[in-house]
């Protein structure tokens, strides 16, 4: 809807100015990536956008709704490594319920009955004994989330408990191994 407004104010403008067709598209290809810039920095996410090739970007940790989590066991206590993947057949009492995956690193396949879809923590998700996947990367003394789409695609995810929250105000939690977890990078299981 923006790019349409801006389009029309665009023609407007050009019409009155007599501004060539070309540059009219150029300048509103300037102005929408003006207004993508702007909305990034503010913190305002465009999810489910689609890239020069067709696929989603995903969300601000750049996770695409078809995207999964796996790990070869359950996080009993401690933590887990995760690993990024595609399904590629899903779940059913022949194959025991465990569904095959790509590896999104590697390209390699396998078969696990432990996955989860996850999406962005919500303040109220973020709470003691919550169970969340988390970017692991750390700056300073806390784990941060993903820069760009590369490093969230090709770095390590893992997952662990919530165990303290007394410095929720200072936008960080612990989880279970002791690592501190800015509130923006931690992802709830759907």
């Amino acid at each position: 809807m923006k790019k349409i407004i801006l389009a029309l104010a665009v023609a407007v403008l050009l019409t009155i100015t007599g501004c060539a067709p070309t540059m009219a598209l150029r300048n509103v290809a300037d102005m929408s990536d003006s207004v993508n810039r702007i909305s990034g920095n503010t913190g305002i996410a465009s999810t489910g956008t689609s890239t020069a090739y067709g696929a989603s970007a995903g969300d601000t940790h750049y996770i695409q709704a078809d995207d999964y989590f796996y790990s070869d066991r359950e996080l009993e206590s401690g933590w887990i490594r995760v690993e990024l993947a595609k399904m590629l057949q899903a779940p059913t009492p022949e194959t025991k319920n465990e569904a095959k995956f790509m590896d999104v690193k590697d390209g390699k396949e396998v078969w696990t009955s432990h996955f989860w879809q996850t999406r962005i923590a919500e303040p109220s998700d973020i709470k003691m004994g919550a169970v969340m996947i988390i970017f692991d990367y750390g700056k300073g003394d806390r784990y941060v989330r993903p820069e760009n789409q590369e490093y969230a695609r090709t770095h390590d995810w893992f997952m662990a408990k919530i165990t303290d929250t007394s410095t929720l105000y200072q936008n960080y939690v612990m989880v279970s191994g002791g690592y501190k977890v800015n509130t923006d990078n931690l992802r709830v299981i759907k």
